[in-house]
């Protein structure tokens, strides 16, 4: 899986590009989407697992290196 970003951003600020990210998470996690090695800023992890948390997600957060970590999980409710 590639990291490249497939658009550049407008708006070059890292607030804005980390807070995009978080709403694409949220959206995914919203209607229980699976986490399969999902990349994702670093500096977004604390709002990454709140995320996960609200919508009821197994989960396991692994680092990549000192910019990216990655998603594994799944949501309760739709292992029942």
């Amino acid at each position: 899986m590639s990291n490249k970003c497939l658009m550049p951003f407008i708006d070059k600020s890292k607030s804005f590009v980390h807070g995009f990210e978080a709403g694409q998470i949220w959206e995914l996690a919203k209607y229980g989407k699976l986490f399969n090695n999902y990349p994702f800023h670093r500096i977004n992890e604390g709002q990454i697992t709140q995320i996960l948390r609200i919508y009821g997600y197994d989960y396991r957060i692994e680092a990549i290196n000192s910019i990216w970590s990655t998603i594994w999980g799944s949501n309760k409710a739709e292992l029942n």
